[in-house]
């Protein structure tokens, strides 16, 4: 709050007549100045705030107005400048006024301005007079007064034309007839014409020649009705272009309740429009795509209803994919399989994962088809769940291939094995009892002649038939079918070490009793493979065989130390068919298979297979 004014001392002292008048005249003149309702504030001659009344304190506290809050102190030009960069509404009326009378380029002046706190019914007379010689400066006051009804009208139009032109959207105004009588600046610098080619009807001259006739007539139907409208339209720009514009119109009124025509304003939403177009376009490709794919395609709401089915949701189920939304799909489910799918989807909405499940389609010709249903959460810009999008894969075909090809695969290794065993039969039966009989007739020779040579021609026949021995052996291993896995598998290890000179240590735990025989022969020919890859490629002077049962199955770890190599490169051409056929076997098993390597890292191969209940002791052998 400012103070009301320099404050009178006076001396006790004697005073001359003349001096105590000055003294009283002073005073009269205050208590007059606080007495009045006007607004008064006096400044010097360097325009600095002396004197303020108790007027002015009082509507300073109300208005916002930094030249209604003058202070005694503050300087006058310099609070009118600090408004006019503010861009406070007649500041720069004010200042020069009251710089005229300052530098006594006229004796008095006045300016009236819109009432910064009253309606705009209202308005403020500022009035600057030179101060006395004597005193030198400004004196300042104010008068607040209603306007005539005709000045009101003018002023509340200045106010709103100041407020509409200030605004970032573009606005007009219409009188009852129809006819607009008023754009702001914004819709002038939009449209590029000036503000008498747009009033009356001229507006619709920038409406594009497909849009205009609908625009005019949904605008005559709302302003015949008096209601509110919102329309949407391509204007002409500046630079000759079309910019699409969102039109929203309300009802104006008088006093009296008269209606006097709309006012209006208008946004450009091209950029909208296009991404609207964009997204249309989009969601046109993912439909046609969606219908012509060989897979149905979903997709739910946050409560697990489906909300939409492709097509071939029609050729999968024989059910038309409307009448299937919402819960109603899971009719198509398999009896068997609708609780546990209904809870595993329920999981994944609840937690807001991903979803996978396997189940049957009991189609109306009474045939079950097997599907592969995935999906994924979807979310909102708020980041909250809002439902699923997804595919259903029908695998009954792929299931048949793939048993089809797994039965060829399991014959074709059964008549690998059969032909391994008719052969490892004959060197052993027939070419190994030749040699014998060979190596006797020698042994015979040598005792009877000493011969050198005969000699050494026994050792090789004894090297070629324990080759052939060995070679027969690995075909048709006897150890396996008459001892079991285990022993086969502890014989691999040592007769591998023996001859490749690679120490392989072999460890065993929890084997069941029993293996069905082409399991077993199975993870021996694994165990071969990979001994063989370590030998060929690891570079490695170590190996470790670990055979375990698990819940279900057992499980044969094989490990080297050698390089390594890059997995990316496991696929690669030059690979060879022993990673295949490993893995042709674990599958063939209804197995898991794993290798892990890289580069001088060392390799280890892992495989798993279920181990079953066995129906028959001739399909089995001890483990």
């Amino acid at each position: 709050m400012s103070s009301p004014g320099p404050t009178l001392t006076l001396d006790e002292r004697p005073q001359k007549p003349r001096r105590r008048r000055a003294l009283t005249e002073e005073r009269f003149f205050e208590s007059v100045l606080q007495s009045i309702s006007d607004r008064v504030c006096i400044l010097d001659r360097n325009g600095v705030a002396i004197y303020t009344n108790r007027g002015a304190e009082t509507f300073a506290e109300r208005s916002r107005d930094p030249l209604d809050k003058l202070a005694v102190g503050n300087n006058y030009v310099n609070v009118a400048k600090s408004a006019i960069r503010e861009g406070i509404a007649y500041a720069a009326e004010r200042l020069r006024a009251v710089r005229s009378v300052l530098h006594q380029e006229q004796f008095s002046t006045e300016v009236q301005y819109p009432s910064p706190s009253k309606p705009c019914s209202h308005a403020v007379l500022m009035k600057v007079e030179s101060m006395p010689q004597d005193y030198g400066g400004v004196i300042i006051r104010w008068l607040d007064f209603a306007l005539p009804k005709s000045e009101a009208r003018v002023a509340t139009d200045r106010s709103l034309d100041l407020l509409a032109n200030s605004a970032p959207v573009m606005m007009w105004r219409s009188g009852a007839d129809k006819d607009c009588t008023y754009f702001n600046k914004n819709w002038l610098e939009y449209t590029g014409r000036a503000l008498d080619q747009e009033v009356g009807n001229g507006w619709a001259e920038g409406v594009h020649p497909k849009d205009v006739d609908r625009i005019v007539r949904q605008y005559n139907e709302a302003f015949d009705a008096r209601q509110e409208f919102v329309l949407e339209y391509r204007l002409k720009k500046a630079d000759g272009t079309y910019g699409w514009v969102l039109d929203r119109g309300v009802p104006t009124y008088e006093a009296n309740e008269k209606f006097s025509g709309y006012i209006g304003s208008c946004i450009d939403i091209t950029s909208h429009k296009r991404s609207l177009e964009a997204l249309h376009e989009s969601e046109g490709r993912f439909q046609t795509l969606a219908d012509v794919v060989p897979v149905v395609i979903w997709s739910t709401d946050s409560t697990q209803r489906r909300t939409y089915l492709n097509e071939y949701w029609r050729t999968l189920t024989s059910k038309e994919p409307q009448e299937s939304l919402g819960f109603k799909w899971l009719e198509a489910v398999h009896p068997e399989d609708r609780p546990s799918q209904r809870a595993s989807f329920a999981h994944a909405a609840k937690t807001a994962r991903s979803y996978r499940s396997e189940y049957r389609i009991a189609r109306a010709d009474g045939n079950c088809l097997r599907c592969v249903d995935v999906g994924a959460p979807q979310f909102g810009p708020d980041g909250s769940y809002v439902g699923h999008i997804g595919a259903c894969i029908d695998i009954s075909a792929s299931l048949e291939l793939e048993n089809t090809r797994s039965e060829l695969v399991s014959r074709q290794t059964a008549a690998q094995e059969d032909e391994r065993k008719r052969i490892a039969c004959e060197l052993h039966d027939d070419i190994s009892q030749r040699l014998a009989l060979c190596t006797l007739e020698l042994d015979k020779i040598i005792r009877e002649k000493r011969s050198a040579q005969a000699a050494k021609l026994y050792r090789h026949m004894e090297a070629i038939a324990s080759d052939i021995h060995r070679i027969s052996h690995n075909l048709h291993p006897s150890t396996l079918a008459h001892l079991g896995l285990v022993p086969a598998l502890r014989r691999l290890s040592r007769d591998f070490s023996d001859q490749r000179q690679i120490a392989v240590e072999f460890n065993h735990k929890n084997i069941p009793p029993q293996i069905p025989h082409r399991i077993a022969i199975s993870v021996f020919r694994i165990a071969q493979e990979c001994l063989t890859n370590v030998s060929k490629h690891s570079g490695s002077r170590s190996a470790k065989v670990c055979l375990k049962g698990m819940a279900g199955g057992i499980q044969l770890a094989i490990s080297d130390t050698g390089c390594g190599f890059d997995m990316t490169t496991l696929c690669d051409p030059g690979r060879g068919l022993g990673i295949t056929n490993i893995r042709e076997r674990s599958r063939m098993l209804g197995g898991r298979f794993e290798i892990k390597s890289k580069p001088r890292g060392g390799t280890k191969v892992v495989i798993w297979v279920p181990v079953k209940a066995i129906g028959q002791a001739a399909s089995q052998v001890p483990a």
